[in-house]
């Protein structure tokens, strides 16, 4: 997770709690690595679970979630590229107008989705994270978006127990559309790259497979 800001640590916390500490890692270009590394953060008092890899150590993974600020989304796309495959859905929770068709451009609209974050209550403050509220992901698709990958990330959030609403009135969908310049009420908090690699796990025996989607 690039910056482990507020946003990008309570989605971090929500997945780790969900499907294990495992499931989900930060990722940081080589630098910042170097400079956080070894840092104490805290979730609502508890230590964080999730480990920080640098870029260079990473691979292309199920989901990434990138919610940056929009000033430093060139670096995240660098980043992104270690960590998207062919099959790997991406969701922009990124301020600024622009920044969808910045992430589609270098990733493509098929497994990129339209979102927003909106509604949580988080501060991170002194490497600590608190928070009662998590929010909500208001997602849709672009016109080239595929609708499996919607389904993907909808599956994802349930499992995960993120709340999510997709838009059905028309005007809805148009005020998500990446392509609308003056969408002010979807500019997200400010956050980080989340690296999920989702698990399926089995009911029973809660054994998990590599990949949630095939």
């Amino acid at each position: 997770m690039i910056g482990r800001g507020a946003l990008g640590l309570l989605y971090g916390d929500l997945i780790a709690r969900s499907l294990g500490p495992d499931a989900v890692e930060y990722v940081m270009d080589g630098a910042r690595f170097e400079r956080h590394q070894g840092e104490a953060l805290a979730i609502n008092g508890v230590p964080c679970r999730v480990k920080t890899i640098p870029s260079q150590d990473a691979s292309p993974t199920d989901l990434v979630i990138l919610a940056t600020k929009a000033t430093g989304l060139a670096g995240t796309l660098v980043v992104a590229e270690d960590l998207v495959g062919p099959r790997t859905r991406v969701v922009p929770l990124l301020n600024g107008t622009t920044s969808e068709e910045r992430v589609a451009a270098r990733f493509g609209w098929k497994n990129t989705v339209i979102s927003v974050a909106q509604g949580m209550d988080a501060t991170f403050i002194e490497g600590e994270l608190t928070y009662a509220h998590p929010g909500e992901v208001r997602f849709g698709a672009a016109s080239g978006t595929a609708q499996e990958t919607v389904s993907d990330v909808a599956d994802f959030y349930a499992r995960v127990g993120m709340r999510e609403t997709r838009p059905e009135d028309a005007a809805e969908r148009v005020s998500l559309s990446a392509h609308s310049p003056d969408r002010e009420e979807l500019r997200g908090p400010v956050g980080s790259i989340c690296r999920a690699r989702l698990m399926r796990y089995d009911t029973v025996h809660s054994r998990r497979t590599e990949h949630m989607w095939t």
